[in-house]
């Protein structure tokens, strides 16, 4: 009896967790947390880039990878349409938070003699999506 008992207990427990996972699975696909992580994930990557930005030639270089930065920000875009309003609401205040940082490396970049017309239409892109977020 004893043995079966404690397979029963064993059983429900199992159940129990089962369960919890369901909940769980429901829960993360109700939240932003893969869009507000990704868009963090591509504010870090452009000012990274930016901060790498010291005249032409490292404009040049950064270029493709603020291209590609461009077309992730564009997909992410599309994912953001269909979110609620408290999954934009927590994705905007992610976006806001960075936002100043962003900028003012956008302005230093954009300063620099001859760099502006290199990187400036995709900064351009870029900036309007992100605002596009909050």
């Amino acid at each position: 009896m004893l043995k079966f008992t404690s397979v029963l207990v064993m059983a429900l427990i199992l159940g129990v967790g089962f369960a919890g996972c369901d909940k769980a699975e429901e829960a993360m696909q109700n939240t932003d947390l893969g869009a507000t992580a990704e868009a963090s994930k591509l504010l870090g990557s452009a000012t990274k880039s930016l901060a790498g930005i010291t005249d032409v030639e490292s404009a040049k270089a950064a270029l493709p990878a603020l291209k590609d930065l461009d077309l992730d920000l564009g997909k992410l875009m599309a994912k953001v349409k269909d979110m609620s309003p408290e999954q934009k609401s927590k994705l905007t205040g992610a976006v806001s938070k960075a936002m100043p940082q962003l900028e003012s490396a956008m302005a230093k970049v954009t300063s620099m003699a001859g760099v502006g017309d290199i990187v400036g239409p995709t900064l351009e892109s870029l900036m309007g999506k992100f605002k596009g977020m909050m």
